[in-house]
């Protein structure tokens, strides 16, 4: 228990030097001007904002035959979003998000076969955590012929 107890002294006394509220702009580079920086980036700069990025390689609306099929769409972003579905069509569309590469995402919405008679519709909206729509996606699926 003593060397646990001189081994916690001799670490909080190493730190205690380590750690200094010295806020000076000396250079440690003696041939580096104060406020000049280093070659990282230099000084106290803050980093430049990450502009929102939102682009959709898609059409905004969509015909699928009855038998169902699978809309391909491609997006380039980085914003965080979400996929909303309407409740009523949750049934009879899926989807699958797909991340290519950095800000690269392809989005596969799966609708099903439509066996009824009449032609169903939904809006499926891409939406930031605040509910700003980035993007609206109209899927119609015909009605069923037979």
């Amino acid at each position: 228990m003593k060397k646990l107890f001189i081994v916690l002294i001799a670490t909080l006394g190493v730190l205690a030097v380590g750690c200094t509220d010295k806020n000076d702009d000396t250079p440690q580079n003696p041939n580096e001007q104060p406020g000049e920086g280093n070659e990282e980036g230099g000084g106290n700069e803050t980093p430049e904002p990450v502009e929102p990025i939102f682009k959709y390689d898609g059409k905004g609306e969509y015909l699928v035959a009855a038998d169902g099929a699978v809309v391909v769409v491609k997006l380039t972003t980085n914003i965080e979003y979400e996929i909303s579905i309407p409740a009523e069509a949750a049934h009879w569309i899926g989807y699958k998000r797909e991340v290519l590469a950095q800000n690269n995402e392809t989005l596969r919405f799966t609708i099903t076969k439509n066996t009824a008679y009449t032609q169903r519709s939904a809006i499926v909206t891409l939406k930031t955590a605040e509910q700003e729509v980035l993007q609206s996606i109209k899927l119609h699926n015909l009605r069923d012929g037979g």
